[in-house]
C-alpha cells in the first residue's frame, strides 16, 4: 500500500508537470468513454435488462405464417382457441392493442389508448394490480358485466391516484364500466414497450371461444408460457402438429401454407433494433479504441521528452518493473478522469439522445445512467488505461542510460526514428478505424437521403391530422354513424384556411392497415394464388386533401351513398397485378362470400405508401365510409380526419375541435399531428442510425487529425537539426513541405487502404439498414478515403509549413 501511495504521489506530479498535455488526454479519452456510456446504457435497457414480467424467459409470442408474407403478427379467436385446447402450454392469451375509449366522466373529455385482453394475460405475465384486483374468467365473457383496469398513469392524470377508486364507475364511450384494479408504473405488454401507443387500461377482451368460424379475422396478438422444462422448440413441434391436423381438417386452403410459431418475447420486444444497437455499439467501440490510439500516441511523445528523466530514476535504482508500474498508475488516473468526464457527458447526453425521438428505441423511458452504467465505465477506463497506456509504459522503460543520457533531453535522430515509424503507423491505424466509421456513416446518410427523395403518392405538407371515434352507445343505428362524419367533413370543409378535407380509417405511414380477401368476378385463383388487398375506408374528401392523384376513372363522391351502387376505388398495384392490361374500371368484386354485393371499381389512384417509405406497396382498394356496411359488416366509428391547410395546419386544431363539439361535445380528438411529422415519424429509426453514426464518424475524423497533426509536429521538432541541414546544403522550402508531407500520407495511405478492404466485408453486416443504396457503394467508397486523405494532408500541412519557415542556422543551432 505505501508504494502504491508513492506511485500515486509521483504520477500526481507529473501530471501536474504537464497540464496542458493531461487535459487533452482526459477529453480525448472522455470523447470515447461518453459515447460508449451513453450507448451501453441504451444496450442494457434493452437487450440485457429483462422484461418486466415474471420469469419472462418463459414467455413467448405467437405467430402466423403465410404464403404471401414471412410473418403476421395478428391471429384471429379460433386460432387462439386451437392453441389453447392442443398444446400443453402453461398458459395462453390474446390481446387487441390500440383500442381506444372515450372518457367522458368526472373531467374534460379525453380519447385514452389501451388493450382488450384475456383474463390469462394477468397470471402469464405475472401482473398483480397495485390497487384492486385484476378481472376475472367470468367477467371475461361476452355480454358480462363490463369492469375495467386503469393503467397507472392513467390513474394519476385523470383521477389524481385516488386509492379509493376501486368500485367507482367510469363512464367511457358511453358505457358504464366498473373499475376494479389499477396497474403497477412498470407494466407494459409487449408492443407498448416496443413503443406503439397505449397502456392506459386493459378491459376483458370477451372472446367467444365457442366460435370456430371467423378463422378469417385477425386482430388479436398472442403470448403463451411454457410449462416447467418445456423449450421453445418443443412449443414449435406443437404448433406444427396443431396446422396439420387444420390443414387435414380443411380449415385452411394447402395454398395459403398457414404456419403457427412462437419466439422469445424480447425478440417480439426488441424488433429491428437489436441490428441498429449492434451497429452502434461496435462504432462507439471504435471510437474508444481512436482515442485510446491518439492518447498513446500523446503518451509516446511526451515518453520522448521524458527520457532523460526515466533514465535519471533507472541510474537512481529504479528498475523496469517500478517504472511500468509507475507509468500505469500514471496512465490510470488519466483514463480514471477521463472517465468520471465521460459518465458526466453520458449523464447529459442520455437524456438528449432519448429525446431524439422516444418511440425509436424499446423501452426508452426506463434508459439511464445506473450503477450498473457507472461499474461499466470504470471497468472500461481501466480497460482504456491498459489499451493507450502499456505500450508506451514498455517503450519508455526500455532505457539505455549512456545513450539517454549523452542525448541531454532525448532526442536523437538516429534514437528515435524506430519510435517514430511506430508513432506514425498508430496514425495510420486510426486513419483505418475511421475509414470504418465514416463508411457506416456514409451509407446510413445515402440511405437516408435516398428515403426522403421516395415519393409517398401523397403530399405531406399542409395537412392536419386528428382521430376520433364515435361509440355504440351514442350513435347505436349504422346512418347515425354515417350521418355524423358526413355532418363533421361539411363543417370542417366550410372553416376559414381549409381548402379541403376528408377522413380515413388508417392514416398511410401511421399504422398497421391488413388485408382482406376477395372475390374476382370471373376469375378463379390458380394453384397458390389468393385474391386479396389492404382494406381502406374514406370518407369523400380524403383523396383531395392528400392529393393522391387519379389515374383513371373517378373519385369517391357524395353521391356514393348506402343505397346507391357499390364501388370502389383501387391503386395502380393493385390494377397492375390483377388487370395487367391496365382495364380494370367497370370490373368487379365481392368481399364475405357469395351472398355479399359485388363492388364495381369506378377509379384507379396512384400508390400510396403505407407499411413504410422503404417497404413495397401492396395490392389496396378503398371503399366509401357510407357504403362500408354493404358487406354486412360493422361500421367503422373511428376514423382519421386529414384536412388540407391554406397556410399553417395547426393553426386549424382549435377550429376543428371547435366543429367537432359543435356536433358532439362529449367527442374527444387524439393523435393530433401534421401529416409531416407523420411521415418524419416513419423514417425515425433511419434518421436515428444516422444521425448517430454521423456525430461518431465526426468525432472519429477529429480525432484522426489531431493524431496527424501531433505527430508530424513532433517529427518536425525532433528533426530539426536534420531539417537544417538539408536547407543548408540547398533543399527548398518547398522540398522540405513535401517530405513532412509525405512522412504523414505514407501511413495515412496504408491505413486508410486497410480500413478500406475491412469496411468492404464489414458493411455487408448492416445490409439490412440500407435503402437505395448498396453496401459496396462506390460513391461512399470513394468519398471517404478521399475525405481522409484531404484531412490527413491539411492535418500535416501545418506543421510543414513550419519546417518550410525554419532558418537554417537557427535550425542548426538547435543540436
Amino acid at each position: 500500500m505505501d508504494t502504491f501511495r508513492a506511485d500515486l504521489r509521483w504520477a500526481l506530479r507529473a501530471i501536474r508537470k504537464h497540464p496542458a498535455f493531461a487535459t487533452l488526454a482526459v477529453l480525448t479519452i472522455a470523447l470515447g468513454m461518453g459515447a460508449n456510456t451513453a450507448i451501453f446504457s441504451v444496450v442494457r435497457t434493452v437487450l440485457l435488462r429483462p422484461l418486466p414480467y415474471d420469469r419472462p424467459d418463459g414467455v413467448a409470442a405467437i405467430h402466423t405464417r403465410w404464403a404471401n408474407q414471412a410473418q403476421g403478427d395478428w391471429l384471429s379467436g379460433p386460432e387462439i382457441t386451437d392453441i389453447r385446447e392442443a398444446t400443453n402450454l402453461a398458459l395462453v392469451a390474446a390481446y387487441q392493442d390500440g383500442v381506444a375509449l372515450n372518457f367522458t366522466s368526472d373531467a374534460e373529455p379525453e380519447r385514452v389508448i389501451g388493450s382488450a385482453a384475456t383474463w390469462e394475460l394477468f397470471p402469464l405475465l405475472g401482473v398483480t394490480p397495485i390497487v384492486g384486483r385484476a378481472f376475472t374468467a367470468e367477467e371475461d365473457q361476452p355480454n358480462q358485466s363490463p369492469v375495467i383496469v386503469l393503467g397507472w398513469g392513467l390513474w394519476r392524470r385523470r383521477f389524481g391516484g385516488d386509492p379509493n377508486i376501486v368500485g367507482r364507475t367510469v363512464l367511457t364511450s358511453g358505457l358504464a364500466r366498473v373499475v376494479v384494479g389499477v396497474l403497477p408504473p412498470e407494466f407494459k405488454l409487449p408492443l407498448n414497450l416496443r413503443g406503439a401507443p397505449g397502456g392506459d387500461f386493459l378491459i376483458p377482451l370477451g372472446l367467444d371461444r365457442t366460435d370456430r368460424e371467423s378463422r378469417g379475422s385477425h386482430y388479436l396478438y398472442g403470448l403463451a408460457r411454457f410449462k416447467e422444462g418445456a423449450t421453445l422448440a418443443t412449443a414449435n413441434a406443437e404448433l406444427d402438429a396443431i396446422v396439420h391436423r387444420l390443414m387435414e381438417a380443411g380449415a385452411y386452403h394447402p395454398e395459403s401454407r398457414f404456419g403457427l410459431w412462437m419466439e422469445p418475447v424480447q425478440e417480439q420486444v426488441v424488433g429491428g433494433i437489436r441490428t441498429v444497437l449492434s451497429v452502434l455499439l461496435v462504432a462507439v467501440g471504435l471510437v474508444l479504441l481512436i482515442a485510446c490510439v491518439n492518447v498513446a500516441n500523446l503518451l509516446l511523445a511526451r515518453a520522448e521528452d521524458r527520457r532523460r528523466e526515466f533514465a535519471v530514476r533507472a541510474a537512481l535504482g529504479a528498475g523496469r518493473g517500478t517504472l511500468v508500474r509507475q507509468l500505469l498508475v500514471e496512465n490510470g488516473i488519466l483514463a480514471l478522469a477521463g472517465g468520471v468526464l465521460g459518465l458526466g457527458i453520458a449523464w447529459v447526453g442520455v437524456p438528449l439522445l432519448m429525446a431524439l425521438d422516444p418511440t425509436v428505441i424499446p423501452r426508452s423511458q426506463e434508459v439511464g445512467v445506473d450503477a450498473g452504467v457507472l461499474a461499466f465505465t470504470l471497468a472500461l477506463s481501466l480497460l482504456a488505461a491498459l489499451l493507450f497506456g502499456l505500450a508506451p509504459a514498455i517503450q519508455a522503460s526500455r532505457i539505455d542510460l549512456q545513450e539517454s543520457l549523452k542525448e541531454g533531453g532525448g532526442r536523437g535522430a538516429t534514437a528515435g526514428a524506430g519510435r517514430q515509424r511506430f508513432r506514425r503507423a498508430l496514425v495510420g491505424v486510426e486513419l483505418g478505424l475511421a475509414v470504418l466509421l465514416l463508411t457506416g456513416a456514409g451509407l446510413t446518410l445515402r440511405t437516408f437521403a435516398a428515403l426522403l427523395a421516395v415519393d409517398p403518392g401523397f403530399d405531406p405538407r399542409g395537412v392536419l391530422t386528428m382521430r376520433l371515434g364515435v361509440p355504440t352507445a351514442g350513435y347505436p343505428e349504422d346512418a347515425r354513424v354515417t350521418q355524423f362524419y358526413h355532418q363533421l367533413l361539411e363543417r370542417v370543409r366550410a372553416l376559414p384556411g381549409v381548402t379541403s378535407a376528408g377522413a380515413v380509417r388508417v392514416l398511410p405511414l401511421a399504422r398497421v392497415i391488413g388485408d382482406w380477401s376477395i372475390d374476382l368476378e370471373g376469375r378463379m385463383p390458380t394453384q397458390g394464388e389468393d385474391f386479396d388487398g389492404d382494406w381502406q375506408i374514406v370518407a369523400p374528401g380524403y383523396f383531395e386533401a392528400m392529393r393522391v392523384r387519379l389515374l383513371s376513372g373517378r373519385l369517391l363522391t357524395d353521391a356514393d351513398r348506402f343505397d346507391a351502387l357499390p364501388v370502389a376505388v383501387i391503386n395502380e398495384t393493385m390494377q397492375r397485378q390483377y388487370w395487367p392490361g391496365g382495364d380494370a374500371l367497370g370490373k368487379r368484386f365481392r368481399l364475405n362470400g357469395p351472398e355479399a354485393p359485388w363492388i364495381e371499381i369506378v377509379g384507379v389512384v396512384a400508390d400510396e405508401k403505407h407499411a413504410g417509405l422503404g417497404t413495397a406497396v401492396n395490392r389496396k382498394w378503398y371503399r366509401p365510409h357510407a357504403q362500408w356496411t354493404q358487406s354486412n359488416t360493422s361500421p367503422i366509428r373511428a376514423m382519421t380526419l386529414v384536412v388540407r391547410a391554406a397556410g399553417e395546419p395547426r393553426a386549424l386544431v382549435a377550429p376543428v375541435r371547435g366543429a367537432i363539439r359543435s356536433l358532439d361535445q362529449t367527442l374527444p380528438v387524439s393523435e393530433v399531428r401534421t401529416l409531416e411529422d407523420v411521415l418524419g415519424q416513419s423514417i425515425a429509426r433511419q434518421r436515428f442510425t444516422m444521425l448517430l453514426l454521423t456525430i461518431f464518424g465526426g468525432i472519429a475524423l477529429l480525432l484522426a487529425a489531431v493524431g496527424v497533426y501531433g505527430v508530424m509536429a513532433y517529427w518536425v521538432v525532433e528533426r530539426t537539426h536534420e531539417i537544417g541541414v538539408r536547407m543548408a546544403l540547398g533543399a527548398t522550402g518547398g522540398h522540405v513541405a513535401k517530405l513532412v508531407v509525405g512522412q504523414a500520407l505514407r501511413p495515412a495511405a496504408l491505413g486508410i487502404l486497410a480500413g478500406g478492404g475491412l469496411a468492404i466485408v464489414a458493411t455487408r453486416l448492416i445490409r439490412g439498414l440500407l435503402f437505395g443504396v448498396a453496401p459496396h457503394d462506390p460513391v461512399t467508397f470513394a468519398a471517404v478515403p478521399a475525405l481522409l486523405v484531404g484531412v490527413a494532408f491539411l492535418a500535416s500541412w501545418v506543421p510543414a509549413r513550419r519546417a518550410a519557415g525554419l532558418e537554417p542556422v537557427i535550425a542548426l543551432r538547435e543540436e
